[in-house]
């Protein structure tokens, strides 16, 4: 292959053609491929800005690792799954499609009242625990926290087999959490994470992803737009309701992210009204959907036991 700088590349042949090169401006003749143009000082700067700015974050190369966390719950203030029967043919297809990996936290009622969608699930995706009624555990005596974590373990391993993970909702822990998940027959926890911004640094904010509390394996919620003022946690609600500017909001470093089905729903209803009602909905479905596949085709998706597998720490 010839080339000559400034202005073509020629295609292999048995004779050159640079006396059938055309002047600037002109468009090439067959066989010829237009050369990119040579960097000039402008766009040095250009491209000096982009970096400083942030915005090169938006056009990552390497495919940096997230893990991928869904909350499988029922739907929003009601006992019902239209969402998650809306979304869990979305979800299948969008992870077998991309061949990424995640971990679905799944109540243990989905899995005695839907079982096909939990099955569905779990091909593509590893199940985990999301307690056995979506109620919040640090509010609960300790004898109805054991219940809850070993029903539900014992209905999701009853449809799809091995369960190691869970998660507590809304990442509400009693204050002997580990102790309980370990004793019920959990490998590892992933409740350790926030719902609404930080109004400080993040306690985890220069530990590992992973800690390991006296044997036991514990994963922390990734964060967006971190300062020492506080941070928002890398979730699909505050990417979706930032409007057109998600993308500035994607770490170039991502941890791990959580999402739930409902906010993929474009027919389920939302049971608020008011500001709460506008905010739960805001970017709710078709952006959302746009963003979830934007971020499997930019990171490398895994689950949270494919994880700790490549890490031998499970």
């Amino acid at each position: 292959m010839c080339e000559y700088p400034g202005e073509g590349v020629l295609s292999p042949g048995p004779e050159s053609r640079a006396d059938r090169l055309p002047p600037r401006g002109v468009s090439p003749g067959p066989g010829i491929v237009p050369r990119r143009p040579e960097r000039t000082p402008r766009a040095a700067a250009r491209r000096s800005l982009v970096r400083a700015t942030g915005f090169d974050r938006i056009w990552l190369v390497e495919r940096r690792t997230l893990v991928l966390t869904i909350d499988v719950e029922p739907d929003w203030g009601v006992e019902g799954w239209l969402a998650v029967e809306e979304t869990v043919g979305f979800l299948v297809e969008q992870l077998g499609a991309t061949g990424s990996g995640a971990t679905c936290f799944t109540t243990g009622l989905l899995a005695r009242e839907r079982p096909g969608i939990v099955r569905e699930l779990a091909q593509v995706a590893e199940i985990g625990s999301h307690g056995l009624s979506h109620r919040r555990l640090d509010k609960l005596p300790r004898l109805e926290v054991e219940g809850e974590l070993r029903l539900s373990r014992d209905m999701l391993q009853d449809t799809v087999g091995e369960v190691l993970g869970v998660r507590a909702p809304f990442f509400a822990t009693p204050p002997d959490w580990l102790d309980l998940a370990r004793e019920t027959g959990y490998r590892y926890d992933a409740s350790r994470g926030f719902l609404v911004p930080s109004q400080g640094a993040v306690p985890w904010r220069d530990e590992p992803l992973v800690s390991v509390v006296n044997g036991f394996p514990v994963f922390a919620v990734g964060t967006m737009c971190e300062s020492i003022f506080g941070a928002l946690p890398m979730s699909l609600f505050y990417l979706r309701s930032s409007g057109p500017f998600w993308k500035w909001l994607l770490p170039a470093e991502p941890r791990l992210m959580f999402l739930h089905p409902h906010e993929l729903s474009e027919t389920a209803p939302i049971p608020f009204g008011g500001i709460k009602g506008f905010l739960l909905g805001r970017g709710r479905g078709r952006r959302a959907r746009t963003i979830f596949s934007h971020i499997l085709s930019r990171y490398r998706c895994i689950s949270c036991k494919q994880f700790l597998l490549e890490r031998g720490q499970l």
